[in-house]
């Protein structure tokens, strides 16, 4: 039971994380990029760094978690979690790419 409590707060966490990072890129380049250097000025790629940043707090304290419980040594359990939010923003960068694309 504990098991699916854990995973359950984990995928709510990186839900959360992805959501944020989705409107904080719209917010940081709409009208003007909040940074005025590549990779930050456009929007997927401002979203993806973004998703990597929001993700990587939650994801230790999972993996210290994870190893607290017994489930999983703390580098197993980390570069796990890690690479979970690497596929998770990697999705929401091609989706962000796909959505807004401009026609000359």
């Amino acid at each position: 039971m504990k098991l699916i409590a854990f995973i359950l707060l984990v995928a709510a966490t990186l839900f959360a994380a992805l959501m944020l990072a989705h409107y904080l890129g719209k917010a940081g380049t709409e009208r003007r990029p909040l940074f005025p250097f590549r990779p930050f000025n456009c929007r997927p790629c401002l979203t993806f760094w973004l998703a990597m940043l929001l993700w990587a707090l939650p994801a230790y304290r999972a993996a210290l978690a994870c190893a607290a419980c017994g489930w999983a040594t703390f580098p197993t359990a980390l570069w796990g979690l890690v690479g979970l939010g690497v596929a998770a923003s990697l999705a929401l960068f091609f989706y962000e790419k796909s959505k807004y694309c401009i026609h000359e």
